[in-house]
């Protein structure tokens, strides 16, 4: 899943999470673009889309592991 589906799966436009984090519409787009950033860029834009809980999951041994982000 992108980040720009996430914005669209919590009913968001690039305009409402671009003023949410107060940074342009053009400034979310490029984010949206990218595939490597801060995770604290990251939590920001989820939290800004409405995601609650936002984490990185990862399967080690047949294992999740979630970490919160």
């Amino acid at each position: 899943m992108s980040l720009a589906m996430v914005g669209e799966a919590g009913k968001r436009t690039q305009a409402d999470i671009a003023r949410e984090l107060h940074v342009s519409q053009g400034a979310i787009s490029q984010l949206e673009k990218h595939d490597d950033m801060l995770l604290s860029t990251l939590r920001n834009y989820l939290t800004a889309t409405g995601a609650e809980n936002p984490r990185i999951v990862v399967s080690i041994d047949g294992r999740d592991i979630a970490l919160k982000i």
